[in-house]
């Protein structure tokens, strides 16, 4: 329920930004960007990060959350200044829409291993190349 309300409130962030603009002002977006990029970094650098790459991870964390907070905060504002202008039929059908988005991807969270596999051996096989034949090829006149 939680999550399906936390989306539900992005999407009507999503288009209260789209209509009215940004409800936070800058230098708060700028903290939370700063805020989220340092934890992101300190994050990936725990789990023996490579430097370079650490400072990415950290970006993208710190887009994704800034993004997140933005848009959910947006939401609340755009409900409860009344400007909402949606009849209680289309909320249910979004809420349930929502509901429905947020088991799937609970479910691929908490299955990302087995979601994974699938991937990559039905939807994206892995094809030797003529490169990875020839090493084999190598290997085994080596060997006898």
């Amino acid at each position: 329920m939680a999550l399906s309300t936390a989306v539900l409130l992005f999407c009507i962030g999503i288009l209260n930004i789209n209509t009215l603009g940004l409800p936070i002002p800058t230098p708060l977006i700028a903290a939370l960007f700063t805020i989220g990029f340092v934890a992101g970094t300190l994050f990936s650098d725990s789990r023996n990060g490579v430097y370079p790459w650490t400072l990415v991870c950290g970006l993208i964390v710190a887009v994704i959350t800034t993004v997140v907070i933005i848009c959910v905060f947006s939401g609340i504002i755009f409900s409860v200044t009344g400007r909402f202008k949606l009849d209680i039929d289309s909320l249910i059908y979004s809420f349930s829409t929502c509901m429905i988005f947020s088991v799937i991807a609970l479910n691929i969270a908490n299955n990302h291993d087995i979601v994974e596999k699938y991937i990559n051996n039905n939807l994206c096989p892995k094809k030797l190349s003529d490169q990875d034949l020839e090493y084999y090829e190598d290997l085994e006149n080596t060997n006898v």
